[in-house]
């Protein structure tokens, strides 16, 4: 009984996990808003060469 109690809360905290993004604040200027550059590394789907992606993200 406990096993099975044990498997359901696990679920649950998996389900739960959020993705952490690390970026550079890029404007504050805003009085609620800011823009940060989050920078990500991609492999290019035919060269498997690596290069960066950024992206604004704005919250």
């Amino acid at each position: 009984m406990e096993n099975i109690a044990n498997i359901n809360e696990t679920a649950q905290e998996v389900k739960s996990r959020k993705r952490v993004l690390v970026g550079k604040v890029t404007s504050s200027k805003a009085d609620k808003t800011i823009s940060v550059v989050v920078v990500s590394r991609v492999a290019h789907p035919i060269y498997k060469k690596y290069y960066k992606k950024r992206r604004i993200k704005r919250s």
